[in-house]
């Protein structure tokens, strides 16, 4: 960066340790993403619209991991000195990293809207129904997608060619500055982190009342000891409830904890007028924090998320998948299967 102005290079990306990073986090986000897209496709019994938007985001993150490595560790293209249209084109949407930091947006926005779905769940289990191939459900979906690209096109106003050269003006632009930078931090960081905190901290309150309430029920008390079989299923809808919401939430502080650090940065270096080093060792190590995030949810779904370790075993346990099939409740078993795939 030189007086504001910083010049696209690929320098970075070719550095040793970045590009070993870069690659590691790419392989790990394809393969593990990868990995929860097929198994959601393949088996029927996740079929519902919390895995809706674990799909969502996994496809995102899926996009995200190819992208890094396609714009942060292959060499750049050369701008076409003779193809004046499509070198406006490269510095302004693939010099700019346009697509990976849409994507960044998108998933910032989808986990969002997952923590919104577990609020919708838990307050509203009789509204609240599984159709993840209703119209609506896939238009909510799209949601994070359409506001990533469209948020992020406001970046190729910053960029444009000088003597060949495609030239970044992010951060001496009072625009970019001013408007754009608080609001992809708001996007990307703020927004997720308060709706997080406003719907786990009012899901644990409800989760506790309910509790107390089931405790001091004199139809309970009547019934210890002699547990019937809609019972059972009621405790195993409530267990399988409360596991997808553990998920969600080691799976959302796994974001604030790869994100705070590069966005309290970011918050430090606009509100001090560049008080902090963007090439400095810290700052590194925030970027890698918080492209980390890309890949570590399939490794949380795998250790935590029981549906979808049940899926695993269906898709990749041919001995054990007839048994499993018969312990996964869908919704044509029986009304209170049904129930359960609609609360969890």
């Amino acid at each position: 960066m030189d007086n504001g102005t910083e010049v696209a290079t690929n320098e970075g990306s070719n550095q040793l340790s970045t590009t070993i990073v870069y690659t590691t986090f790419g392989v790990f986000g394809i393969a593990g993403n990868g990995l929860v897209l097929l198994v959601i496709f393949l088996v029927d019994d996740l079929n519902s619209v919390t895995n809706l938007f674990i799909a969502n985001q996994s496809l995102i993150d899926f996009l995200t991991s190819v992208f890094i490595i396609a714009l942060y560790v292959v060499p750049l293209p050369p701008i076409p000195i003779d193809r004046p249209t499509l070198a406006r084109f490269l510095c302004r949407f693939w010099y700019t990293g346009y697509p990976f930091w849409s994507l960044i947006v998108a998933s910032s926005l989808n986990l969002t809207l997952m923590t919104l779905e577990r609020f919708c769940a838990v307050f509203f289990p009789i509204r609240f129904r599984s159709q993840p191939n209703s119209r609506c459900m896939k238009l909510i979906a799209t949601l994070p997608w359409a506001i990533g690209f469209l948020f992020q096109l406001s970046s190729g106003f910053f960029a444009h060619l000088e003597d060949n050269r495609c030239i970044f003006t992010f951060f001496s632009n009072p625009l970019f500055r001013r408007v754009f930078q608080p609001v992809a931090i708001f996007l990307e960081f703020i927004l997720p982190v308060l709706v997080m905190l406003i719907v786990y901290t009012s899901i644990v309150i409800k989760l506790r009342s309910d509790g107390m309430r089931a405790f001091d029920s004199p139809r309970l008390r009547t019934r210890v000891g002699a547990a019937s079989r809609p019972q059972q299923a009621i405790d195993y809808r409530s267990r399988a409830r409360r596991n997808t919401i553990k998920t969600m939430l080691i799976v959302s502080l796994f974001f604030i904890v790869c994100w705070s650090l590069n966005q309290v940065l970011f918050i430090v270096f606009s509100c001090c007028g560049g008080g902090v080093d963007l090439n400095s060792l810290l700052y590194q190590i925030s970027v890698f924090m918080g492209f980390g995030n890309m890949w570590i949810n399939p490794f949380i779904y795998s250790f935590q998320y029981r549906w979808f370790q049940k899926g695993l075993r269906k898709v990749f346990c041919k001995k054990t998948r007839s048994r499993h099939s018969k312990e996964m409740p869908t919704i044509s078993t029986a009304k209170t299967s049904s129930n359960e795939t609609v609360s969890v």
